[in-house]
Parts: C-alpha cells; sequence; structure tokens
C-alpha cells in the first residue's frame, strides 16, 4: 500500500512539474522585438554612409514586412539609388558597397567595371554564408558584421547567393 502511495505522489509531482507556462507568441517568435506583436511593424536598418539609421517598416499585404517609402537620397557621385525589391537591411550603394541582412542583399544588382571592388558587409545579427552561380568552389562565411570583397578580371553576370535565401546579388561587370 505504501508503494502505492508513493507511486500516486511522485505521478502528482510529475503532473505539477510538467505544467508548462504558455509564453505569448511574439515572445518566442524569432522576428518580434521587446515590447511588439507580430502585427506590429519592426524597425529595419538603414546604412548610408556606413552610418546606421532605424528605418520603419510595414506589412506590404503579402505577408512580408517591406521598408516604408522614403524619398530618395540627394544625387551624389557615386551613389546609386537601391532596389527595394529585397526584404531585409538598405544601403545606398557607394563605391560597390553591398549589405546583406534579414534575407536579402540590398541593392540585388550592382554594375561596375572590369577591376573595380566590391564589398559585401552582414548587416545582420547571424553569420551567412555566400556560394556563387557556376564556381561550386566558392564558399565564403560572413559572422554578423563581417564583410567579403572582391574585384572581377572579367566582363560577365556573377550571381551571389546567400545560401539561406533564393534572391541572388547580381553582378554586372562591363
Amino acid at each position: 500500500m505504501k508503494k502505492i502511495m508513493y507511486l500516486f505522489m511522485l505521478l502528482a509531482v510529475l503532473v505539477a512539474c510538467g505544467k508548462a507556462k504558455t509564453m505569448p507568441q511574439e515572445a518566442i517568435d524569432e522576428t518580434a522585438v521587446e515590447g511588439s506583436t507580430i502585427t506590429e511593424p519592426v524597425a529595419e536598418d538603414l546604412v548610408v554612409n556606413e552610418q546606421v539609421i532605424e528605418e520603419p517598416v510595414v506589412d506590404n499585404g503579402a505577408g512580408a514586412l517591406a521598408p516604408d517609402a522614403m524619398p530618395a537620397p540627394d544625387s551624389e557621385p557615386g551613389m546609386e539609388t537601391p532596389s527595394a525589391e529585397g526584404e531585409g537591411s538598405m544601403i545606398v550603394a557607394t563605391d560597390g558597397s553591398v549589405s546583406l541582412g534579414r534575407r536579402a542583399f540590398v541593392p540585388s544588382e550592382v554594375s561596375m567595371a572590369v577591376g573595380d571592388e566590391i564589398t559585401v558587409k552582414n548587416t545582420d545579427t547571424i553569420p551567412h554564408s555566400l556560394a556563387m552561380k557556376g564556381d561550386p568552389e566558392f564558399r565564403e562565411r560572413l559572422a554578423s558584421e563581417g564583410m567579403w570583397s572582391t574585384s572581377f578580371d572579367t566582363v560577365g553576370v556573377y550571381e551571389i547567393y546567400d545560401t539561406g535565401s533564393k534572391a541572388p546579388l547580381k553582378i554586372i561587370v562591363k
């Protein structure tokens, strides 16, 4: 009889310990920001000439967050306006600069001359791995805030992929 009582007590303790507190979805969602909910916009980073500026984003209705529309920057020599196709951090490309943030390269297409240098900076908080279409030997791992630079000696179109994303960085070398 004592064994049965011990078993019931043990079972009661196990049941009591097994009850977990439920956490709100925003507390466990990777994209949630402290104090926000899933339906609230999350701020994205805007990198202009290597200065980080908070940029609000809005739900574009397709279940993805898109940067708020903003006026084009004043034109300066060597500056290109980024494409708004990708999600993630945005950068105004100056002298072949590209950012790699949450799931996308920005800008997603860069034109450059043979011998010019291009730099890709990981603006995300997690590492990313790069691969080049047509070159199975090319593998580059970028730590958070890490950078990769290269130049191309041959005219052509090169596609760099973040292995966790489907959208490539298209580099057009003229």
